[in-house]
């Protein structure tokens, strides 16, 4: 299937901008399946999405609402919005990417995640909380308890004043655990107690976070030491997870000073070793109209432009 379906770039040669690009939603390819087939008719209906290995979520919706306020605390100042020459985690933009806003995690994608791998009175654990309000969907999904976990202080703050403000939409009964905890260890978590981890670990040094921990992965100088780590903590999954449960983690590859480093691999690789097995994979399409700045420096690097991540799901 050629790009050109999606969008279309004109002018000569010349650096696209985003008057150059017509979009069209490639969603619609997905809505003539829908039509053509009666199971993908029925799982679309029953769960919003049909479990295809390529998932191209949307910001828009039902959502829009909870993510327009959740950006308030990037006009607050709480929210970093500048990333240095190396830390763009789609390509080697550099200065040229300029201020972008760390970006909220898709809820549609929560949403999606949980119908698919979670389920009613789950407890949920995401040991890399990050920007998110998959707390709020979890609960309005059913979810018996969540946990986020993380040595930022900023982002527990932030979490937990947005998760005060939108408790009274979820059931009495739900509950929402936010923790100063360390993902190397997991130290308030106990053995086999949780039925869904669905977390994005740091991309490295993609996003330098404010903060003096010892552990903390994206402050790590080298990938090896980023990597050893890390390797700590699929140790720490395998130890709470319930048996025939899920891990679903969003990970994508980085590259840095013309290096590419593959983080999906290496992800898979640790995670086997800690003794979970690689049950799925999903390609989560993730167009930028950043990305499309970085062509002319693709073609001279002879690299790809990365417009996906991965939803790699293990199970124990």
């Amino acid at each position: 299937m050629s790009l050109d379906k999606f969008f279309k770039i004109t002018g000569g040669g010349r650096k696209p901008d985003e008057a150059d690009l017509e979009v069209e939603k490639p969603s619609q390819v997905m809505d003539k399946l829908v039509e053509k087939y009666k199971e993908a008719r029925y799982f679309k209906e029953k769960y919003g999405f049909v479990p295809v290995s390529v998932w191209i979520p949307t910001k828009k919706g039902v959502y829009r609402d909870l993510i327009e306020e959740y950006g308030k605390y990037h006009d607050a100042g709480l929210i970093p919005t500048k990333k240095t020459v190396t830390v763009s985690p789609v390509s080697d933009l550099g200065e040229r990417a300029g201020a972008i806003p760390i970006s909220l995690r898709n809820p549609q994608v929560d949403e999606w995640v949980f119908k698919m791998w979670g389920g009613r009175g789950y407890t949920v654990y995401n040991c890399f909380l990050g920007h998110t309000v998959e707390y709020i969907i979890f609960g309005q999904l059913g979810a018996k308890k969540y946990i986020g976990g993380t040595v930022n202080k900023t982002i527990l703050y932030i979490n937990q004043d947005f998760y005060n403000k939108h408790k009274h939409m979820l059931p009495q009964n739900y509950e929402v655990v936010f923790l100063e905890e360390d993902a190397t260890e997991m130290r308030d978590i106990p053995d086999n107690s949780i039925d869904l981890i669905w977390a994005s670990p740091p991309y490295w040094k993609a996003e330098r976070l404010k903060s003096d921990h010892p552990h903390e992965l994206a402050n790590t100088e080298t990938y090896d030491e980023f990597l050893e780590l890390y390797a700590k903590t699929f140790k720490q999954m395998y130890r709470v997870m319930k048996p025939d449960r899920y891990i679903v983690l969003q990970v994508g590859d980085v590259r840095f000073e013309n290096k590419f480093y593959p983080l999906h691999v290496d992800t898979i690789e640790l995670a086997q070793e800690a003794g979970l097995q690689l049950h799925d994979i999903v390609i989560l399409f993730n167009f930028s109209i950043f990305a499309t700045a970085a062509g002319k420096r693709a073609e001279e690097k002879r690299y790809t432009i990365k417009s996906h991540e991965y939803l790699l799901v293990f199970k124990r």
